[in-house]
C-alpha cells in the first residue's frame, strides 16, 4: 500500500474543518477539524477530524499535533508551541497580548 503524499490544498477548504480529500482528491470532507498536524520539513498544517487522522499520519515528516483549537484558525500566523513530555503542544494566537509581551521581552537588546 503506497503512502498519502502531502501536497498543498487544491481550493481553500473551510478553516476549522477536516481538509482530507474525499475520492483521493474531490471536495474537502468539511468535517469540524479535531486535531491539528504539523508536517516536517515543509512546516505545512493539517487539520483533519478523528475518522481521516489515520490517513493524516501516513504522511511521512508529521513532526507534532495537537487538539484542534481557536488558535489554530489563525494559520499561518499562529506560533506552533511544540509538544514537549512536559505538555501537549498548541497554537497561539499572534494577536495574543501574553504572547506580543512575551515575544518582546526575549528580543535580544542591540548594544
Amino acid at each position: 500500500m503506497s503512502r498519502p503524499e502531502l501536497r498543498e490544498p487544491v481550493e481553500a477548504h473551510e478553516i476549522g474543518h477536516c481538509a482530507h480529500r474525499l475520492g483521493g482528491g474531490g471536495r474537502p470532507c468539511g468535517a469540524p477539524a479535531t486535531v491539528h498536524l504539523l508536517h516536517d520539513p515543509s512546516l505545512l498544517t493539517i487539520a483533519t477530524c478523528d475518522e481521516h487522522l489515520p490517513v493524516a499520519l501516513a504522511v511521512d515528516g508529521i513532526a507534532d499535533r495537537h487538539p484542534y483549537a481557536h488558535a489554530c484558525t489563525k494559520s499561518p500566523r499562529a506560533l506552533w508551541r511544540v509538544s514537549t513530555p512536559e505538555r501537549v503542544g498548541f497554537c497561539q494566537d499572534p494577536d495574543d497580548e501574553a504572547l506580543i509581551a512575551e515575544l518582546r521581552e526575549a528580543e535580544p537588546v542591540n548594544a
